[in-house]
C-alpha cells in the first residue's frame, strides 16, 4: 500500500510503494521536515484517494520501469520548481529528489494543491501532463479507469470522498 504519512503510533512503520523504513525515526531530516508541515498533516494528505491518485500517476509515468526516473527519485516525473529536498537535474527540466520518499511527498502535494484550485481530474491532467509533451487524452482515460471515476469529477471531491 502507498502510505505517505506516518502511522498513528509515534515511531511506527512508514511505507510507500513497497519501500519501507524500519520506523519513523529512520527518516532523513528532510523527510521528517516535510512530514511536519501543516500541509502534510492535512486530511487530504492522508486520504486513501490521494494515495490512489499518486499511485496511478506514478504507474502511468513509468515508475519502476524508467531508470532515469528512478535515478532522479521522481515518481511523478515532476519538473523542478524549488520543491523541498530537490534540485534541478543538470541538462533537464526535471527535479531530482534526495530520496524517493521526498519525490512521493512532492507529487502528493502537487495533487492536493491542484485539488484546492477546484480542478477536475481532466483539467488537472491537462495541466500536469500537457498534450505538447504527453498523450494527455490517454493519460486521462487511464487515470479515470484506475480510479473508477469520471474525468469530470472535481479533484477535491474525489480526494475527500
Amino acid at each position: 500500500a502507498l502510505i505517505l504519512h506516518q502511522d498513528k503510533k509515534p515511531g511506527g512503520p512508514v511505507s510507500f510503494l513497497g519501500i519501507k523504513t524500519a520506523n519513523a525515526a529512520s527518516l532523513t531530516k528532510s523527510e521528517q521536515a516535510a512530514l511536519s508541515t501543516p500541509f502534510a498533516k492535512s486530511k487530504e494528505f492522508s486520504s486513501p484517494k490521494t494515495q490512489q491518485i499518486v499511485t496511478s500517476i506514478a504507474k502511468f509515468e513509468g515508475w519502476g520501469k524508467s531508470k532515469s526516473m528512478k535515478a532522479r527519485r521522481n515518481p511523478g516525473n515532476l519538473v523542478y520548481a524549488g520543491q523541498p529536498g530537490a534540485k534541478k537535474t543538470p541538462g533537464s527540466m526535471f527535479a531530482t529528489f534526495e530520496t524517493e520518499y521526498l519525490g512521493f511527498i512532492a507529487l502528493k502535494k502537487q495533487v492536493i494543491a491542484d485539488s484546492r484550485k477546484g480542478l477536475t481530474l481532466q483539467q488537472f491532467i491537462y495541466k500536469y501532463a500537457p498534450p505538447s509533451e504527453n498523450n494527455t487524452k490517454q493519460y486521462v482515460s487511464n487515470l479515470s479507469k484506475d480510479l473508477n471515476v469520471s474525468p469530470s469529477i472535481k479533484l477535491n471531491i474525489l480526494i475527500t470522498s
